[in-house]
């Protein structure tokens, strides 16, 4: 196989069939997919451990990954409630 022939991935996660009802779905399977195998692939072992290392993550790096932002919630308000909600988890 030639290297210009093997498919990223995020095209091979866009593969995978998403079994959700439409309705609701916030973000695509592919991203969520992308950002659960980053997450892993950097050590992270729990639901909770792929949830911080999202947070954590630039958003740069996001972009990339194809997170959309979500434009009525400021990246500051956000990380701040998904701080909070993960601290009354744990």
């Amino acid at each position: 196989m030639v290297a210009g022939e093997v498919p990223g991935l995020l095209q091979r996660l866009a593969e995978v069939p998403d079994p959700r009802d439409p309705r609701g779905v916030r973000h695509a399977l592919t991203v969520v997919l992308a950002l659960t195998a980053c997450a892993v692939l950097a050590g992270a072992t729990s639901l909770l451990a792929v949830g911080e290392w999202i947070v954590d993550t630039p958003s740069r790096l996001l972009e990339l990954l194809g997170v959309r932002p979500d434009p009525l919630c400021p990246k500051g308000a956000c990380l701040g409630t998904t701080r909070h909600c993960r601290a009354s988890v744990a």
